[in-house]
């Protein structure tokens, strides 16, 4: 069998053993590459501060009020306190606030992600009028939009975020909570 050698791409070779050579150096470069940019994306995904993420801190001082008592779990929207159901798996995020005739005014539902992402939603067999607040890592409010009750088209929001807060359509308006103002666990 004859071989003949010449260039691959910007490589002059010679040799089956520069060939082999060149092929194992591309992978190791790629190995290394795709690990570290994995471990540094994987850092940020999760959100991790002081090697525990974020987004456990967060269910862990929700789930510590939970504890011993009946009440819902209170998040602060700009220092004012609100009861809220989580939807914190595929589950319960699907489902949502459908079905529901009424939402106590100042109660929401608070949706928990694994990572910060474009978040999208839509208001299929949702009957009440919404407002919907995108939350980034750390509890900075980055996006706010309004959905109208049975919508099925969706509410894309416009930066990355891990949370989201929905409560009655107006309620963020009346307490003069806007993009910027900060969601407090406590």
């Amino acid at each position: 069998m004859d071989f003949e050698f010449g260039s691959i791409g910007i490589f002059q070779v010679e040799t089956s053993f520069e060939i082999m050579v060149l092929k194992n150096t591309i992978i190791f470069l790629l190995i290394i590459i795709l690990t570290g940019c994995r471990k540094g994306n994987q850092e940020i995904e999760d959100g991790k501060v002081g090697g525990t993420s974020v987004v456990a801190q967060n269910k862990n001082r929700i789930q510590t009020q939970r504890a011993g008592t009946r009440s819902a779990p209170t998040i602060w929207v700009k220092g004012i306190p609100v009861k809220i159901e989580i939807s914190d798996t595929p589950e319960k995020r699907m489902k949502g606030l459908m079905g529901r005739e009424r939402l106590e005014w100042d109660s929401g539902m608070l949706f928990v992600f694994e990572y910060e992402q474009h978040l999208s939603f839509w208001m299929r067999n949702t009957r009440i009028p919404l407002s919907i607040a995108f939350i980034d890592q750390s509890g900075i409010i980055v996006d706010m939009v309004d959905m109208a009750p049975d919508d099925t088209s969706s509410y894309v929001s416009k930066h990355s975020a891990i949370y989201t807060l929905e409560m009655n359509r107006g309620w963020f308006e009346k307490n003069k909570v806007r993009i910027g103002d900060k969601v407090s666990f406590r």
